[in-house]
């Protein structure tokens, strides 16, 4: 059959229009929706059947004489009611897809939080394993550093080392280059051949490659200007005595009196020679062994302050004095302020000052054993310059050279 052409019936096929016949739940002639109006096929029949061929609704002749002859039929509630079933099951089928789809979308949405939150859980992950890399990094670069700072450092203390060495070496030539020339000078030839002749003195000037003869001999050429200098009551401090000879001074626990007098120092307990060097060459030595753990040897000019403890009194701190210092198991050169360390091994028993004014030239030697540069101020000398002492605790004894 045809689409649009009409049944048997008088009827459309399955897919026109609900034909004479009616369709279940389609308004019969008298207009009531849901009513079953008569059949179109046996006029004023009612429709009463319901032919699952052809899926009308039909009255009782039709499957008998009518069009719908030899179809299956069934009583029109018993259609309808399988029909409620049917849309039942349909409903139900629904409801569970409906379910199951509802629990896919939040299975995925779960899905979606869990790959969200373990990309989260990663990163942080991550984030903590470059914190602990990168930390370990530093303590490796730290590492590294120090490493390399320790070694420079052991470098560089070698080469400090080899550069004292030198410089001692340099400022034993150097002095003991002076003292030939100045010996070469002297007038009284009695005088010049035995000091060229003591001790080889020649042969050694020919092998000032052996330094530990040439030591020897630059000891005995600083000794040939042997001073022995006493020290002056006049500027004593009054916590400081002097033994008889005034060659040694040691501090005193109660104050001793002593005239007033303006060149007394009052605060620092310092001292300055009697014998005041305008010229030439001097050398002269202070024996160390009970002066304790602070003391301050060198040399003075005349107008340093003597009142007050300002820096224009203290030895060293100004440019009217010059000095070597020691506190506990630090040494250091000072001048006008300026401190230089000094490294000396083994604390020195005796210390020997070579004073020579025309040259500017200061210079400390650690006579214990032998003779060992310790340091050397060079400088133009202006006015008379005194041997200069201050004392924290002990006693300084200069040497009886002459």
């Amino acid at each position: 059959m045809a689409e649009g052409e009409p049944g048997p019936c008088g009827a459309p096929g399955p897919c026109g229009a609900p034909g004479p016949c009616g369709a279940l739940g389609q308004p019969g002639p008298c207009g009531a929706l849901g009513q079953p109006g008569p059949c179109g096929a046996h006029a004023g029949r009612p429709l009463e059947l319901f032919c699952e061929d052809c899926g009308r609704c039909v009255c009782a002749l039709c499957p008998a004489l009518g069009a719908h002859r030899g179809h299956r039929a069934c009583l029109l509630p018993q259609a309808v009611r399988r029909a409620q079933e049917l849309m039942s099951v349909c409903l139900k089928n629904l409801e569970e897809r409906k379910e199951e789809e509802d629990g896919n979308r939040r299975s995925i949405e779960q899905a979606v939080k869990d790959v969200k939150a373990h990309a989260d859980m990663m990163k942080r992950q991550l984030s903590e394993k470059m914190a602990e890399l990168q930390l370990l990094l530093r303590e490796e670069e730290s590492l590294a550093k120090n490493f390399i700072d320790e070694k420079t450092q052991q470098a560089l203390g070698t080469h400090d080392q080899h550069l004292r060495f030198c410089q001692e070496q340099l400022a034993a030539v150097e002095t003991f280059t002076h003292r030939i020339r100045h010996i070469r000078q002297d007038s009284d030839p009695i005088r010049l051949l035995e000091v060229v002749l003591y001790g080889l003195f020649l042969p050694l000037t020919l092998t000032v490659l052996n330094f530990s003869k040439m030591q020897q001999v630059c000891l005995w050429l600083l000794t040939a200007d042997a001073r022995s200098p006493t020290w002056e009551y006049d500027s004593i401090h009054p916590r400081l005595k002097l033994s008889d000879d005034r060659l040694e001074v040691s501090c005193s626990w109660r104050r001793i009196f002593y005239p007033c007098s303006p060149q007394r120092f009052d605060k620092l307990w310092q001292v300055l020679s009697r014998d005041a060097f305008l010229s030439g060459s001097h050398y002269w030595e202070v024996d160390l062994l009970r002066a304790g753990a602070g003391w301050w040897i060198g040399a003075a000019y005349p107008t340093i302050a003597r009142k007050g403890d300002s820096e224009a009194c203290r030895l060293g701190w100004n440019r009217a004095s010059w000095c070597l210092k020691k506190f506990d198991f630090e040494y250091w050169a000072f001048h006008k302020g300026e401190r230089i360390p000094i490294v000396i091994e083994d604390d020195p028993d005796c210390i020997g000052i070579f004073l020579d004014y025309e040259a500017g030239i200061l210079s400390f030697y650690n006579v214990s054993d032998g003779m060992a540069h310790l340091h050397t101020f060079c400088c133009k000398f202006t006015e008379p310059v005194y041997p200069a002492l201050r004392l924290w605790e002990g006693s300084i004894r200069t040497c009886k050279l002459t």
